[in-house]
């Protein structure tokens, strides 16, 4: 069972290889080449007096990065978290990437945990989204490979799937035309649904009825699903979001990003879930809680 400490988290930089359509971070800051040494070196910085947390290390999207020297400089950090991992000052690292590139230079950072007999205390993220993230069947097709491919070279690895609740998704699971259960045995992964975190009037967002009905019918493909899923949205875990960013006057800082609480104690972002409400979506889904548990 996961600690559930706090979770130091790095947007090392916001530039990425895929332009998802429902993407906000495309209109922050792309980095030069420049910043990105610049944002490393901060980061770096800032890990060094990191302690007793979690860390999660993304982007925009880091792993696509093909410039050799960049590349090094990104290794480093892995390094430095690796090492800061054996001393006992992280207990997990959290990677979040889009796995749409080739993987050599992502198989050259996880060989260092693996080396290190450290890749079973890493949570590999990535995403499932059938909206915005797939521009055709070929990048379709090459996110399943990766993952078919890094379950197979790091079986230590957890390799988690967030699979983001939009509209069409929900409609998905409740035309039975998706089945988490096969899914999941198909690429020995763990599904995991987030909310759909809406910034505009995009369309994508679901009802708050299609939330409801679409994790009561996962809960019918999978057993105790429910569960364990509302086991988890029990755990407040405090998080610190730091990005890079630059001064009026070109200089580079981390930015603490973190996202404010509601007044129900919960991220503010967790009432951008649903089209035709602002209710919160870890009390939605602490309220279905009560009704399983009675």
């Amino acid at each position: 069972m996961l600690n559930y400490k706090k979770i130091k988290e790095y947007i090392v930089w916001n530039n990425c290889n895929n332009s998802c359509s429902f993407c906000f971070l495309k209109t922050k800051l792309q980095s030069s080449y420049e910043q990105k040494f610049e944002s490393l070196e901060l980061c770096k910085k800032d890990l060094m007096d990191t302690f007793n947390s979690h860390l999660l290390i993304m982007g925009g999207e880091i792993f696509a990065e093909t410039d050799i020297k960049i590349q090094d400089g990104l290794r480093e950090l892995f390094i430095l978290a690796a090492n800061k991992m054996e001393k006992g000052d992280i207990e997990r690292l959290y990677i979040n990437t889009n796995i749409l590139y080739k993987l050599d230079f992502l198989e050259s950072v996880l060989d260092i945990f693996e080396t290190k007999n450290l890749t079973n205390r890493i949570n590999f993220t990535t995403s499932y989204d059938v909206n915005g993230r797939f521009k055709s069947k070929a990048v379709e097709d090459l996110f399943k490979k990766n993952i078919k491919i890094l379950h197979f070279k790091y079986p230590n690895l957890m390799i988690i799937a967030n699979t983001i609740l939009t509209n069409t998704f929900c409609d998905m699971v409740l035309n039975e035309e998706y089945n988490i259960v096969n899914f999941e045995k198909e690429f020995g992964i763990t599904v995991n649904p987030i909310p759909y975190i809406h910034v505009c009037d995009d369309g994508l967002a679901p009802t708050k009825k299609q939330v409801v009905e679409t994790l009561f019918a996962l809960d019918k493909q999978q057993p105790n699903f429910l569960k364990i899923y509302c086991e988890k949205m029990k755990f407040d875990q405090p998080r610190h979001l730091l990005q890079f960013n630059v001064d009026k006057d070109g200089n580079g800082f981390l930015e603490d990003v973190t996202a404010e609480n509601n007044t129900c104690g919960h991220c503010i972002n967790f009432t951008r879930c649903f089209s035709d409400s602002e209710d919160c979506f870890v009390c939605l889904v602490k309220e279905i809680s009560k009704i399983i548990d009675f």
